[in-house]
């Protein structure tokens, strides 16, 4: 009897292995590529994948408007996806446009940059096309022999009292410095990414600088954002290792006070958001108000490693030598 039920096992067994399903293995799915987006006061917006690009603020002349030149260049991880590759950087300048410009002022309006200003001579033989910048007609020139590495693209557009201009330039990583100079690889993904950051660029509001209406109802607050023009990390000789952020820039008026101060940690990057109150009803001067503030970074338990401290698109880097 034993040996029978022995059998009848065995055979069930069998019987179950023969009729498992092998379901084929899922394969993970890459994550989607996050996007940046920036916003500035001079009344546009634009975005930028983190993974490769960072923003800072670029030398501006007196005529560009605040927040002044904003670059969206290469950041390191090019340098180990693809060394010595060409790559592009994007600057943007906002200027009044006070000579009453329009497009019809072709030479004008492009050799008389705010980023690169050049020869009018150099737009001989050109071929300027007349593009759209976010629903704007605009103006375009490709490859002038301008600089060390010349200009790969120029766009200027007109947008209410405001002359827009976007320039790209050839951007070369500079990869391992021990190994030798190779000339580096123009290749069609790198371009066509600079031109997928290009195409997100919009315009934001109607007019910059309006003042706010005397006739707001009494005791309604304005919230908003500090307009922030640089940052700088300071690590202080301690252990466990503490570090400020010290965050530069301007209030929009008289009346604008720093209401709250929001500190998030995702990866390897502290975010920083400066918000701003204001008494909608008060009447002040429409001036920008500077301001500095040194705020302590969240660094108990972190790694040694790198580090970027992110605020308004405005990013500073530092190094954490020992766990903490």
């Amino acid at each position: 009897m034993r040996n029978w039920f022995t059998v009848c096992a065995l055979l069930l067994t069998l019987l179950l292995a023969a009729c498992t399903v092998h379901l084929p293995a899922v394969q993970p799915q890459p994550a989607a590529e996050e996007w940046k987006l920036y916003r500035a006061d001079s009344g546009y917006e634009i975005q930028y994948p983190l993974s490769t690009y960072s923003m800072r603020t670029g030398i501006s002349g007196p005529e560009v408007l605040f927040p002044g030149v904003k670059v969206v260049e290469p950041n390191d991880s090019f340098a180990y996806r693809e060394p010595r590759a060409v790559v592009y950087k994007l600057s943007v300048a906002v200027t009044e446009n006070s000579a009453g410009l329009t497009l019809e002022d072709t030479e004008q309006l492009l050799a008389n940059s705010q980023i690169i200003p050049y020869d009018l001579a150099l737009l001989e033989n050109k071929s300027i096309e007349q593009i759209e910048l976010g629903g704007e007609p605009a103006l375009r020139v490709d490859d002038l022999p301008v600089g060390p590495a010349g200009i790969t693209t120029q766009i200027v557009a007109i947008h209410g009292p405001f002359v827009y201009e976007l320039m790209v330039e050839p951007h070369q990583l500079t990869g391992n410095q021990a190994e030798p100079y190779v000339e580096g690889k123009v290749t069609p993904e790198n371009r066509a990414l600079v031109e997928q950051v290009i195409a997100t660029f919009q315009f934001v509001g109607d007019e910059i600088g309006v003042e706010e209406p005397a006739s707001a109802p009494a005791g309604e607050t304005v919230v908003g954002q500090a307009l922030v023009d640089g940052v700088e990390v300071q690590l202080l000789e301690s252990f466990p290792v503490q570090a400020n952020a010290v965050v530069r820039g301007f209030l929009r008026d008289a009346c604008t006070e720093i209401g709250e101060i929001r500190q998030r940690f995702t990866g390897d990057t502290f975010y920083i958001e400066i918000i701003t109150v204001r008494d909608a009803s008060a009447m002040c001067a429409q001036v920008l108000v500077p301001f500095e503030e040194s705020i302590p970074l969240d660094m108990a338990g972190l790694p040694a490693g790198d580090y970027t401290v992110e605020v308004d698109g405005v990013q500073a880097s530092f190094e954490l030598a020992v766990d903490n």
